[in-house]
This record gives C-alpha cells, sequence and structure tokens, in this order.
C-alpha cells in the first residue's frame, strides 16, 4: 500500500472493520498486514481547528457534519484525494476530489 494520509476517526473506523472481517473468516495475518500498512501513514488528529473548519464546511458545502470533518482533515493534511464511499464520486470539494472504490468503472 502506498503511504498517504488517514484521520484517526478512519483508523478508529479501520480497526472496527478488520474485526468484523475477522468474524467472517479474514486470517490474522492479513489483519495484521493491512494494519502495518496502515500504521505507516500520517495519521491527521482531529484537533479544535479541524472541528471548528469542519463546521464551516458543512453550512458551506452543505455536506453531514462527520464528511466535513474529513474533508476538513484532508485540506489540513494537504491531500488531493479522499477514497470514500459517502462523498458524491469525482465530486470536488475545496480542490480535493472523491474516489467511490466500489463503483464499478
Amino acid at each position: 500500500m502506498e503511504a498517504g494520509q488517514s484521520t484517526f476517526y478512519q483508523c478508529t473506523g479501520f480497526t472496527g472493520s478488520m474485526r468484523c472481517a475477522y468474524k467472517k473468516g479474514m486470517q490474522a495475518a492479513e489483519i495484521s498486514a493491512s494494519m502495518e500498512d496502515l500504521l505507516q501513514w500520517d495519521v491527521v488528529v482531529n484537533d479544535q481547528n479541524i472541528l471548528l473548519e469542519g463546521i464551516r464546511l458543512k453550512h458551506k458545502l452543505k455536506i453531514p457534519i462527520w464528511d466535513a470533518f474529513i474533508v476538513a482533515a484532508a485540506i489540513k493534511s494537504g491531500a488531493r484525494h479522499i477514497i470514500s464511499e459517502d462523498l458524491s464520486h469525482m465530486k470536488q470539494y475545496e480542490g480535493i476530489i472523491v474516489t467511490n472504490p466500489f463503483l464499478k468503472q
């Protein structure tokens, strides 16, 4: 996996997803490898500035607050892309392009 940026919120969600994957039969070694990949990424901590920017973006972009927090963290990290199934595919939010990995190309 290529290194990138992630938020603490996304890391927490990833951990929950891996727990579910384990219950559905994913092998512990695969889960460990995925977690080790994730730990190579720079994590953007949701601080006061990201929360305030998220609130501003929620109103400006008319998106749910949790998505606005992700966009705010992406802005802070300097990201150019967000991978999300929740935000609109190929839409730009503050110059950051969203890709939904679950849509068929």
